[in-house]
């Protein structure tokens, strides 16, 4: 009984986890581009951030 409840709650997590982004690594592949480029030119954390907004818009538009 509490192993097939077990093995239920395993199967619904897998399934969440499949289906999230952080599964899909093609969601966050412009975003990482745009901040390690952001932080390479700029040397700034908070100014790769301003620069890291854009990447959030144009990702969601080629997603």
């Amino acid at each position: 009984m509490v192993f097939e409840q077990l093995k239920t709650e395993v199967a619904i997590a897998r399934a969440a986890f499949k289906s999230s982004a952080l599964y899909q690594p093609k969601v966050f592949a412009l975003q990482t581009v745009f901040s390690v480029v952001a932080v390479l030119v700029t040397g700034s954390f908070i100014y790769a951030g301003i620069f890291f907004m854009p990447a959030l818009i144009l990702n969601g538009i080629l997603v």
